[in-house]
């Protein structure tokens, strides 16, 4: 406080001074209110700025603990894939695992072999007319009275017949002899006519031929193998070898091809065909081994490559009207708007993927999941075991392609 002492020019003066202490004390808190707010905007700023680099680690270290989640769970998931929800052979399943039964077959818990009240089938002995071969089978040397062991005995004429089938394998040499003749009213000399199957000096017959045609079809027992069975079951004295056996194909396919013809027509005018092909090699090579038909009819045939080019050559699917459907597992050219046809069923392909899908995200987040599955569309439902919310997702095959139409989240009653 200023102290007046009653002279106004010495108390001017104090109050002059006193003034100007009180200025300059003033610009001083004024500068350090300008330095305290600008401290607190650096505090503020580097808040923000900690606070940010705090929300991005967090979100990395939630990432990271995401991605090890899916891995887990994926790996779970994998385990758990047998022959209900993929295409898993049962050789694969692990051995802590019972092995799925892939078809609708159940135990029935009777024992194993024949079963009460099943009538037994056996061989019927053949009739007296058919009897090719007949064996007696007289006392051998080793051989005595099961009583007194003494050999000196006598036929009393009754016997115990027993029958057996068999087969022979018996190798006929054929010599097939065309004789020549001279005409009396010309004096032409001529031979009787060698039939087109007789083209070689030698050669092996029909029989051999349509043996070794079943071994490779029917048997599918490689042409090695086939030469192999009939140089042992012959002993040695037919060894046609693979090169034979490979041109048998050839000419077989060449007198089956109006019957290929014939079958092709047949198989254009069912409801539904299925076809399916896969990859196999002819002579190193990749080619294409492709399939028609459906629980009756099977037509088959076979391209350098596996693609659109290969199809229009078998001129299968394109014969086809709106009134077949074409079934595929998965191939995108079934839905080619060129191939006149109605969309088919749902594809195995789909159903196995989405069934997989569902399996992987029960073991993630333990929910439960259900597929529904009905012409094109898909509904993957999921309900979580602790939350009372159910998630369906929607997904529909187009062009071949899963494709999610929707996911919606719906409250559901707990009870």
């Amino acid at each position: 406080m200023i102290k007046f002492t009653g002279n106004l020019r010495l108390d001017f003066e104090k109050a002059t001074a006193e003034i100007t202490k009180l200025k300059d004390r003033v610009l001083g808190y004024q500068e350090q209110i300008v330095s305290l707010q600008a401290s607190v905007r650096n505090l503020k700023r580097s808040k923000e700025s900690d606070k940010k680099q705090y929300m991005e680690s967090l979100a990395e270290k939630d990432a990271i603990i995401k991605e090890l989640q899916n891995r887990l769970a994926h790996a779970e998931a994998l385990l758990n894939h047998d022959g209900s929800n993929t295409g898993t052979p049962t050789s694969q399943t692990p051995i802590n695992k019972n092995k799925v039964i892939p078809n609708s077959r159940r135990s029935t818990g009777k024992s194993k072999g024949g079963q009460i009240g099943h009538t037994k089938v056996s061989l019927e002995a053949p009739d007296e007319s058919e009897i090719t071969d007949t064996v007696g089978h007289p006392l051998q040397d080793d051989e005595c009275c099961p009583k007194c062991g003494l050999t000196d005995c006598l036929p009393t004429g009754e016997s115990e017949v027993k029958y057996e089938y068999d087969v022979r394998i018996k190798v006929v040499k054929i010599k097939h002899e065309f004789f020549y003749y001279e005409c009396n009213n010309c004096g032409t000399v001529f031979r009787s006519q060698i039939p087109p199957s007789l083209k070689e000096k030698v050669q092996y017959g029909s029989g051999l031929q349509a043996f070794a045609l079943s071994l490779t079809n029917t048997v599918n027992a490689a042409m090695n193998k086939a030469s192999m069975f009939l140089a042992g079951i012959t002993g040695g004295e037919l060894t046609p070898c693979e090169g034979y056996i490979a041109k048998l194909q050839a000419r077989a396919a060449k007198g089956l091809r109006q019957f290929r013809e014939d079958l092709k027509l047949v198989l254009i005018t069912r409801k539904i065909v299925y076809w399916d092909d896969t990859i196999i090699f002819i002579l190193a090579k990749r080619a294409c081994f492709r399939f028609y038909g459906d629980e009756f009819i099977a037509y088959y045939t076979a391209h350098t490559h596996k693609d659109k080019e290969s199809l229009d050559d078998d001129n299968v699917l394109n014969l086809l009207t709106s009134a077949t459907k074409a079934m595929h597992d998965h191939n995108t050219v079934n839905y080619n708007g060129s191939l006149n046809r109605k969309l088919p069923l749902i594809t195995m392909h789909s159903t196995e993927h989405i069934s997989k899908l569902a399996a992987e995200m029960a073991s993630t987040k333990s929910m439960h999941c259900s597929v529904y599955a009905k012409g094109t569309l898909i509904r993957l439902q999921k309900s979580s075991l602790h939350h009372p919310t159910e998630y369906t997702s929607e997904y529909r095959v187009k062009s071949g392609v899963i494709a999610p139409l929707y996911l919606s989240c719906q409250q559901i009653d707990c009870e």
